[in-house]
């Protein structure tokens, strides 16, 4: 035979075998498919804010914000969803949570298997020229009447323009009015929640604790700072109470650049170090110029009662008669003012301390809230361990977990973050309201408010009905709104007299109530209505009268 024989019978020899393994690929599912999932959108919003223009920093006010719409967003124009706003850390950018860690195939996932809620998720841009905004408005006043943003109002963003402009432009349950009556502002707050991630997790829990009103739960995932402390030395820890910098954190940001304290010149260019090096590789020291700018931006129009309580950078630059003012010297020494008065402010166990005592209730009492830190997170473990025990002495409900890295993966910054997503959208998830299902049996009557006086007797009739025929079963609930956020719950139908519920059955009942003397106020009555399988509720207000 010639050689070009043999090429002609291993060329047909290969085309055989070709055909073979392309039928027997037919005959097995592609893995890679049956993993896919209906995709969400992504949708990018790029708008001019009003609350970050006319900063010193020369930032830009026009930010873009992710919105993630889960799988069917717009199919229906009459369905609303629940929101979360999700906070970037330090040094990041809005599209961090996604194009570093796949939120939105993590929420595609959940989402289509049924395990969360369908929700939108909102990420938006707070990064400034120091790597970050702490998510603080950073006023700082340059005359007896006026004031300037100095790195920009990254709180009002948040808080006001942001929240607006997402009620406004996607369909989200819920409406809170100036004069919205407690079972709306319940619903509302109920279906909006916040979280983030490092500074974001500070971000999360700082803008809840100030404004509970907008938020039914937070996840903070390795917040820092919690508290302006370092290391677990008791001296760190009664630090809290001390009027001094912590000498741990004075002793990293020296060693970070290499010099003793008193060395003013090197004490001077550890900006400039930043710079050149990059916030990486220096994360203490540019950390420290990032909150300085936000919470002790300089002005010479402050007058201090020492000269030498100020340790300012970068006046005379840029920033023309601003600056930044650390609270730290080149000697190592606490600068009173900027410590004292500006930064323990903004301490998440102070301003904890000091609004529950503004409002005469902490203002995590009626907020679902989340915590984690990786076992080998240098940076925040300390601090959310400590954070955690806080809310531990204070009776606050809260879950803190602590997870652990394997094989070369140690649990530390973002190493999981990608797996966190799983549980963090999943607790936000049990926290919104249950949507109703529409074969659910509905409540169609009492609807709005009602008043009774003191001492009269108010009779409700309690009407449902279920498009199914099914049998139902309704039920009752007193909330006592006696200021806002919701300060406790009561049921009188268990424990008092004076208010009953009687299911006749078919759907229908009666609710009597002859209100006491400590009883005046508005209260909400939540209706529930269950067929055995399904449910749905109404919420109804009442104000007792003298």
């Amino acid at each position: 035979m010639r050689r070009g024989g043999y090429w002609i019978i291993i060329l047909a020899l290969f085309a055989l075998l070709i055909v073979v393994l392309a039928l027997g690929c037919t005959r097995r599912s592609n893995p890679e498919r049956a993993l896919t999932y209906p995709e969400g959108t992504l949708l990018t919003a790029s708008v001019d804010w009003n609350s970050l223009e006319g900063n010193a920093y020369g930032d830009p006010a026009r930010r873009n914000v992710y919105i993630y719409c889960p799988p069917g967003f717009g199919e229906n124009s009459e369905k609303e969803y629940p929101v979360l706003y999700l906070l970037h850390g330090y040094a990041e950018r809005y599209h961090y949570f996604d194009k570093i860690h796949q939120i939105q195939k993590v929420a595609d996932r959940l989402i289509t298997s049924k395990q969360i809620q369908p929700m939108l998720i909102v990420m938006p841009d707070c990064f400034t020229s120091f790597g970050g905004s702490y998510y603080t408005n950073s006023e700082v006043f340059i005359n007896k009447y006026e004031s300037v943003e100095f790195g920009g109002s990254y709180e009002d963003f948040i808080i006001s323009e942001l929240r607006a402009y997402i009620d406004g432009s996607f369909p989200i349950r819920g409406e809170l009015r100036e004069e919205s009556p407690p079972a709306d502002s319940l619903v509302y707050r109920k279906n909006r929640a916040i979280g983030g991630y490092d500074m974001g997790g500070y971000g999360a829990l700082k803008l809840a604790m100030k404004y509970p009103q907008y938020y039914g739960s937070i996840s903070a995932m390795s917040p820092y700072p919690t508290h302006f402390t370092y290391g677990e030395t008791d001296t760190v820890i009664d630090g809290l109470e001390l009027t001094n910098m912590p000498q741990e954190w004075i002793d990293v940001v020296f060693g970070e650049n290499g010099f003793s304290p008193g060395n003013v010149k090197a004490y001077y260019s550890m900006f400039d170090s930043v710079m050149e090096k990059g916030v990486y590789s220096m994360p203490h020291t540019a950390r420290l110029f990032a909150m300085a700018s936000a919470f002790s931006p300089h002005s010479d129009y402050v007058k201090f009662a020492e000269p030498e309580t100020v340790s300012t950078f970068f006046k005379g630059t840029f920033m023309g008669a601003l600056g930044i003012d650390l609270p730290m010297d080149a000697s190592g020494n606490t600068m009173y003012f900027a410590w004292k008065h500006l930064w323990r402010k903004h301490d998440l166990k102070i301003l904890l301390d000091s609004l529950s005592k503004q409002r005469g209730i902490n203002p995590f009492e009626e907020i679902d809230i989340y915590m984690d830190c990786g076992s080998e997170d240098d940076f925040a473990l300390t601090q959310v361990r400590l954070f955690d025990s806080y809310l531990d002495e204070l009776g606050i409900d809260h879950h803190y977990e602590e997870y652990t890295g394997y094989g070369d993966f140690f649990a530390g910054g973002d190493n999981f973050l990608h797996d966190r997503f799983d549980d963090i959208l999943k607790f936000h998830s049990r926290s919104f309201p249950k949507l109703t299902n529409l074969n659910a049996p509905q409540i169609v009557y009492p609807t709005g408010s009602q008043e009774v006086n003191l001492g009269s007797i108010l009779e409700l009739n309690v009407e449902a009905e279920d498009a199914d025929g099914d049998s139902m079963i309704l039920g009752a609930k007193f909330v006592l709104f006696e200021q806002k956020p919701v300060k406790n719950e009561a049921d009188p139908l268990n424990d008092t007299t004076n208010a009953t519920f009687e299911d006749f059955g078919n759907g229908k009942g009666l609710l009597t109530f002859i209100p006491k003397e400590n009883q005046v106020g508005l209260w909400v009555v939540r209706f529930r209505v269950s067929d055995g399988e399904l449910w749905s509720e109404k919420l109804i207000t009442i104000r007792v009268k003298k």
